[in-house]
């Protein structure tokens, strides 16, 4: 028996529920890894509320071990099966824009089988277009620690 308490690592701390894609990756491979050592091996996984983490989890293994042709049909997979009531379709057309993004950077990763950008990216510049000429636009940057940078 092996028990393994895994963090979440999530860019935005704890209020974002979209983990580092690094962190996913290394969760499938030990998740993997572990399954294939012996053919009693089982994995019991949970998290708080049994569907949020646990589902973007099982998605991603889904598309790691090429069950699935996307980890959004890999989302579309658990919530048919730990939530038979919701329509998939319906739901997975309600996820947040950034668990669709890290869904989208999860299968890109696999498909060029790396991490797509291993070094930071730093903003340089933002550009509003369309804003009306009497409103003064405003814009708040925000770090991952929750911290006001401008």
């Amino acid at each position: 028996r092996q028990f393994v308490r895994w963090t979440w690592a999530s860019p935005c701390k704890e209020r974002s529920e979209t983990p580092c894609l690094s962190n996913l990756l290394d969760l499938c491979y030990v998740m993997h890894s572990y399954l294939n050592a012996h053919e009693s091996n089982v994995i019991v996984l949970s998290c708080a509320n049994g569907k949020t983490r646990s589902a973007i989890a099982i998605a991603c293994y889904l598309r790691f071990t090429e069950l699935v042709d996307s980890t959004m049909e890999g989302f579309a997979t658990f919530l048919r099966s730990r939530c038979p009531q919701l329509d998939a379709t319906l739901a997975s057309q309600h996820i947040p824009p950034s668990l669709r993004q890290f869904f989208y950077n999860f299968d890109e990763s696999l498909e060029l089988n790396q991490v797509l950008n291993p070094k930071p990216l730093f903003l340089r510049a933002v550009a509003l277009q369309g804003v009306p000429v009497d409103d003064k636009p405003c814009i708040d940057i925000w770090d991952s620690s929750q911290r006001h940078v401008f």
